[in-house]
């Protein structure tokens, strides 16, 4: 008479060796668990980049919002000449000078003693560009008309009908469409 696998007179053996995963099992699991943990932390950094280009726009906005404010009371900017560190795309860095000119004599914008001095900066440590409507005719230069897609054409949006108008570069200036753009 034959023993049957899992009787009490010891033919349980076969049973016990089997009991454990295999090498090959594990490593499947862990592959596994090593693609969802990378899936996660690549959403989580897209994640990341979303918020910091969202507080970079709101900060963008907050900044033309306090100029137009100031715009409000004084009826005036204060002059072009009074302003230091011009970009290269046009337009002034929110230097801790150019931040002074905006809360000369009231505070428009609340900054930490941080931003205060070192300027207003995005989450990529570049200064925020601003630029202004100094001849009061309605119209700003943009400062990167290839962020509009929707445009004809990049001279149809070379000027914006503004007062005030700030951006920051986001994370690499090189790729003008990327740029965090607020009017």
């Amino acid at each position: 008479m034959a023993r049957q696998a899992g009787t009490r007179d010891g033919a349980g053996t076969a049973d016990a060796a089997r009991a454990g995963f295999t090498l090959v099992e594990v490593l499947v699991v862990l592959l596994i668990m090593a693609i969802l943990i990378s899936a996660t932390f690549s959403g989580l950094g897209v994640a990341r980049q979303m918020a910091w280009r969202t507080r970079a726009r709101d900060t963008a906005r907050q900044l033309v919002q306090a100029w137009n404010l100031y715009l409000n009371d004084y009826r005036e900017f204060p002059e072009a000449r009074k302003f230091a560190n011009a970009r290269p795309e046009g337009g002034y860095e929110t230097s801790p000078a150019n931040i002074e000119l905006l809360n000369a004599e009231r505070v428009y914008i609340e900054m930490s003693e941080a931003d205060r001095d070192a300027g207003l900066r995005d989450k990529w440590g570049r200064r925020l560009g601003f630029n202004l409507d100094f001849d009061y005719d309605g119209i700003v230069a943009n400062p990167a008309p290839e962020v509009f897609e929707k445009a004809r054409a990049v001279q149809d949006s070379e000027q914006v009908k503004a007062t005030a108008i700030a951006w920051s570069q986001g994370h690499n200036p090189a790729l003008k469409k990327k740029w965090v753009v607020q009017w």
